[in-house]
């Protein structure tokens, strides 16, 4: 028999919640690079338009919110077909690598899968 254990959503504190949303960010972030400008801004306004997490460490919200920020900075510039979009880009590549930098093996237990099989 087979016992499928998932970590709740509720044992996870503040500052795991953000990793999670970082490793989503960059995920979109990447991706969203490949598509068309239209299908690029939507996405980056999805970013744009996230709720920065709770109760957070303090330097943790300020980079998830530069985060934010660059995607709302990308999203406008390519409706208005901007020139500096790479910019844009590379600013917020950089605004989320510092913040999954903040993150420490020490500190989080998402080593751990969040969906764990058992026999």
């Amino acid at each position: 028999m087979q016992v499928i254990i998932v970590r709740s959503e509720q044992t996870l504190t503040p500052d795991e919640l953000s990793l999670i949303k970082a490793r989503y960010f960059r995920s979109i972030l990447a991706g969203a690079r490949s598509y068309d400008d239209a299908s690029a801004s939507r996405l980056m306004l999805s970013l744009a338009n996230d709720i920065p997490t709770p109760n957070v460490d303090p330097e943790l919200a300020a980079a998830e919110r530069a985060a934010i920020d660059a995607a709302r900075r990308i999203s406008d510039g390519l409706v208005a077909r901007e020139r500096n979009a790479t910019l844009a880009w590379d600013s917020a590549t950089r605004a989320v690598q510092k913040w999954i930098s903040l993150f420490s093996a020490e500190t989080s237990n998402l080593d751990q899968p969040l969906i764990e099989d058992k026999e």
